[in-house]
């Protein structure tokens, strides 16, 4: 059983990403395995390499974050470039790990933490796919006090992702995160239990 997380900024994703793992669910977080698709001595590496040049490599043959940031910043047809070599990686990567994982246990559940994954369409490789959601109002409180940006800064990262109503179109289960953690928590632990009992019935 694969599910597929995702959710708007600072909607909760990443505290039911770790309750997940909490509960005994297989999570992989596509952040860890973007970083991994370019290390040295990769196809990725060497695919950001041809398309970006040496620029963004550091002396010691790694990939340079600064640069490649500032490169695609403002930029949407470098962006867009990025995007293309970088998420069929982390997809074809994440969908071998759950491969080798399921073959080895079968009824457990998989859970691929990604914040693009109707974006990159990611969620077409899941059995079902659960969006954290939280009003915009508190979403945009969320993200002024973690990330210490002005009310205008956030509306504008908010802006920038696939608008929540989208999103809603592609999820199986719209998980709710408005009040405390139990409440967020009461949620997750059903949806998981369900999931659990229908991994289990497929074998």
């Amino acid at each position: 059983m694969r599910i597929g997380l995702t959710g708007s900024i600072a909607a909760g994703k990443s505290t039911v990403s770790k309750h997940l793992g909490e509960l005994g669910a297989h999570v992989l977080d596509a952040d860890l395995i973007a970083r991994e698709i370019v290390e040295p001595g990769t196809k990725g590496l060497s695919m950001l390499r041809d398309a970006f040049g040496e620029e963004v490599i550091t002396p010691n043959g790694a990939l340079d974050r600064a640069a490649m940031a500032a490169r695609v910043f403002g930029d949407p047809a470098a962006l867009k470039t990025l995007n293309a070599i970088t998420h069929p990686l982390v997809v074809a990567r994440m969908a071998e790990l759950s491969d080798l994982w399921e073959a080895q246990h079968p009824t457990d559940v998989i859970v691929w933490d990604m914040a693009l994954l109707i974006e990159c369409g990611a969620w077409e490789h899941m059995d079902a796919v659960w969006l954290i959601t939280a009003p915009e109002t508190i979403r945009l409180a969320r993200v002024m006090q973690r990330d210490g940006c002005t009310r205008t800064q956030a509306l504008a990262r908010m802006a920038a992702q696939m608008p929540e109503m989208e999103k809603r179109r592609y999820a199986t289960e719209v998980i709710v995160n408005d009040s405390d953690e139990a409440a967020l928590f009461q949620q997750v632990d059903r949806c998981y239990s369900a999931a659990r009992a229908a991994a289990e019935k497929a074998i």
